[in-house]
């Protein structure tokens, strides 16, 4: 296979794969072979211990080298005979390299076989035609076989019409949104907490991390608290005891929401 807009060939990891992992962003996406001889395409025969040190820099730059963060859009292979990069094509248009910038030295575009520099007048047009994106929630899941059993059950202990086009979960006709994707079975999404041992964060009594839909995931967080949430009584001569929760229970809920909504809003791909 030649190198063409969507293949690239390096023979091994260097900072100039950046520029091509911005380009396949920025255009249709593609696939960045690494070990391969670009001129023969024949493998290198690269060593595990170097496959994992190419794994570990691009884990690093996926979340430091690019803005906006390409969550989602890049997928490493390292397991292959040949290790592989897949980008997907961004939503989120200009993806720039962080260091540079939406400048024609952080932004490239893919051009035949080639990553090459984006000019001022194609980086405007496209900020032009990503300004009114969708934000999180109703952008399309790239997950679409859904289930939604448990809030099914919700719906029906709630007495509520379970309908998927009046709870906003359709990003169009058929495709499910991020929306639909969080309250679904399969949602990937997961709920650390622990529980400390005083003041000192080093010291655990105790931890759990809380998979499945976000509806039940909120339950689940919320009994968890209240059994760590010890009652306490205090007798101090007056006729009637007092008893006094560890923590406050106000607001609890609400800012786990909002820790929710603060991280799907962030800057995305």
């Amino acid at each position: 296979m030649n190198e063409d807009k969507n293949v690239e060939y390096k023979s091994k990891l260097t900072k100039k794969v950046k520029n091509e992992i911005v380009s396949f962003l920025n255009t249709d996406g593609g696939t960045i072979y690494l070990g391969v001889d670009d001129k023969t395409r024949k493998s290198l025969g690269v060593d595990e211990d170097t496959k994992h040190e190419w794994e570990e820099t691009v884990n690093r730059w996926y979340t430091e080298a690019f803005y906006p963060t390409p969550f989602s859009l890049i997928d490493i292979e390292p397991n292959n005979e040949i290790f592989a990069i897949k980008v997907k094509a961004g939503r989120h248009k200009p993806y720039a390299i962080a260091s540079e910038g939406f400048t024609s030295k952080g932004v490239y575009i893919r051009y035949g076989s080639s990553a090459v520099r984006a000019t001022n007048e194609q980086i405007k047009r496209m900020l032009q035609q990503n300004n009114g994106n969708d934000e999180f929630d109703s952008e399309m899941s790239y997950i679409q076989d859904l289930t939604f059993d448990e809030l099914q059950k919700r719906s029906a202990l709630k007495e509520i019409e379970f309908n998927i086009k009046a709870l906003h979960m359709l990003k169009m006709p058929d495709t499910y949104n991020n929306a639909a994707f969080l309250v679904s079975d399969q949602n990937t999404t997961v709920t650390k907490v622990a529980i400390y041992q005083g003041t000192n964060v080093m010291k655990f009594k105790d931890k759990r991390e809380i998979t499945g839909a976000l509806t039940s995931q909120i339950d689940e967080l919320l009994y968890y608290i209240n059994l760590n949430n010890y009652m306490e009584v205090k007798i101090d001569g007056n006729p009637f005891s007092r008893w006094n929760s560890r923590w406050i229970n106000i607001g609890r809920s609400e800012r786990w929401n909002d820790g929710c909504t603060q991280s799907s809003t962030r800057p995305h791909s």
